[in-house]
């Protein structure tokens, strides 16, 4: 299971085939915008990114708010 904010963001941005698929880029480019709002207001910390329902080829992203 991987789970994490930018970081993980990052790395998915730097996956080649992930960055050929208009959709994944246009998602990512909204959790970019979400995180950076977080950040503005300092309430990253409260939210994780958990790739864990990833299913197939299709990822489904899913921000839980940590306990």
């Amino acid at each position: 299971m991987q789970k994490g904010q930018r970081d993980l963001l990052e790395k998915l941005q730097a996956d080649e085939e992930l960055a050929k698929n208009e959709s994944m880029k246009q998602g990512m480019a909204d959790l970019d915008q979400l995180f950076t709002i977080l950040e503005y207001f300092d309430a990253l910390h409260t939210v994780s990114f958990d790739l864990s329902l990833a299913r197939g080829r299709f990822i489904l992203a899913s921000l839980m708010k940590r306990q």
